[in-house]
C-alpha cells in the first residue's frame, strides 16, 4: 500500500511540474511575443510627429550618452520609436513580471538592466551610471514604476547629477486613445491615430548640487515636464 501511495505522489508531482513548465513557457515566452505583435500592429499605423527633437538628435549624432526620460503612462510608443537601437538600456524589475517585460523589450532589439528602483535603488542607479560611462543610452521612467502620477522621482535627477550626462525628457500623446484606469493613466492609441512626441532641450545638472538645491531642481523640472506634456496634448 505504501509503495502505491509513493508512486501516486510521484505521478502527482510530475503532473504539477509539467503544468508549471507549460504555464512558465506561456507566460515568459509566448506572452512577450503576443504583446510585441499587438504593439507593432497598432504602433506601425500611427502618424508620428516630433517636436523640438533637434537637441536629442544632435546628441545621438555625436554618440553622447544620454538619459532619456518619460512618464510611465507614455511608455507604449518608446519601444517602437527606438526599435533596433541596441545601445538603449531600460531598467526592468527582477520580478516575474519584469521577466516578461525584459523579454518583450529584447524583441525590439533593446537592452535591459535588471534591478529595482525601490528595493535596491542605489544598486540600480550605479548599474545605469555604468551604462552611461560605457557610452550607451539609459531610459528612465520619470514618475517611477509606482507613481504618484506625473510626480518626478528623484532617481532620474540623481542619475543625471551623478553621471553628468544630459537628461532629455519627452512627452507623448495621441489624437485617439484609450486611457487605462490605473495610477499612471497608461495611454493606448487607436490604430491610425496621430501621435505627437515633444522633447525638452538637453538638461545638465551640476555634480556638486546640494540636497536643498536638488529638491528645488526636482520641483522645477517636474513643472517643466508637466508643461511639455500639456503642450503635447494641445498639439494632437
Amino acid at each position: 500500500m505504501s509503495v502505491i501511495i509513493f508512486i501516486n505522489s510521484l505521478n502527482s508531482s510530475s503532473r504539477i511540474s509539467s503544468v508549471k513548465k507549460i504555464k512558465d513557457f506561456l507566460f515568459f515566452n509566448l506572452l512577450p511575443k503576443l504583446l510585441f505583435f499587438l504593439f507593432y500592429c497598432i504602433l506601425s499605423t500611427l502618424r508620428v510627429k516630433t517636436v523640438n527633437r533637434e537637441g536629442e538628435e544632435e546628441l545621438a549624432r555625436t554618440n553622447t550618452p544620454i538619459i532619456a526620460a518619460s512618464w510611465h503612462g507614455d511608455f507604449m510608443l518608446w519601444p517602437y520609436l527606438y526599435r533596433w537601437k541596441s545601445q538603449y538600456n531600460n531598467l526592468v524589475s527582477p520580478s516575474k513580471d519584469g521577466e516578461v517585460i525584459a523579454n518583450f523589450l529584447e524583441l525590439w532589439g533593446l537592452k535591459t538592466i535588471r534591478g529595482s528602483s525601490y528595493k535596491q535603488p542605489r544598486k540600480a542607479l550605479y548599474a545605469m551610471k555604468k551604462c552611461l560611462e560605457e557610452g550607451e543610452v539609459v531610459f528612465s521612467i520619470a514618475d517611477g514604476s509606482r507613481g504618484p502620477y506625473r510626480e518626478l522621482q528623484q532617481g532620474t535627477v540623481l542619475l543625471a547629477r551623478m553621471s553628468g550626462s544630459p537628461l532629455v525628457f519627452a512627452a507623448v500623446d495621441y489624437s485617439h486613445k484609450y486611457v487605462v484606469p490605473s495610477w499612471d493613466k497608461f495611454k493606448i492609441p487607436f490604430p491610425f491615430s496621430r501621435a505627437v512626441v515633444t522633447y525638452s532641450d538637453p538638461i545638465y545638472l551640476d555634480k556638486d548640487l546640494k540636497k536643498e538645491a536638488l529638491q528645488q531642481k526636482i520641483a522645477e523640472l517636474q513643472e517643466e515636464f508637466r508643461n511639455i506634456s500639456q503642450k503635447t496634448s494641445d498639439l494632437v
